[in-house]
């Protein structure tokens, strides 16, 4: 069942619409937001992100599908949804965790402030 759901996943990534790259950490890793997935409500913005690492992290992963809720007002965040990939750009099955992170204030200037910045102009 749970591969049926990342299969899912999957396949809704690529069925309506595409990631449209966003930016570059110093390290050499590259996000790309998900444009098709903003979603707002009165208060937060949901949206998902790719991050794809130059080099596997410490699980041999080589990139990350996150969903985030946003708060505009406030200027932070929290990550509702990850989903880890042993290959670049979120390809083949991923293993997915639910477990919501503590509401996080982004510093000013980095990727996840300046990913922030643009859902909630949109």
């Amino acid at each position: 069942m749970r591969r049926l759901l990342l299969f899912s996943i999957l396949i809704s990534f690529n069925s309506f619409g595409e990631w449209k790259f966003h930016s570059s950490s110093l390290r050499g890793d590259t996000f790309h937001l998900h444009a098709d997935t903003i979603t707002k409500d009165e208060r937060y913005v949901y949206y998902w992100y790719l991050k794809s690492y130059l080099i596997p992290n410490k699980y041999g992963d080589f990139s990350a599908k996150v969903k985030v809720k946003g708060d505009c007002s406030n200027n932070k965040l929290k990550y509702l949804t990850y989903v880890w990939y042993k290959e670049p750009m979120g390809k083949g099955l991923g293993e997915r965790s639910d477990k919501a992170s503590e509401w996080e204030y982004p510093t000013a200037a980095s990727v996840g402030a300046e990913m922030l910045i643009e859902v909630c102009k949109s």
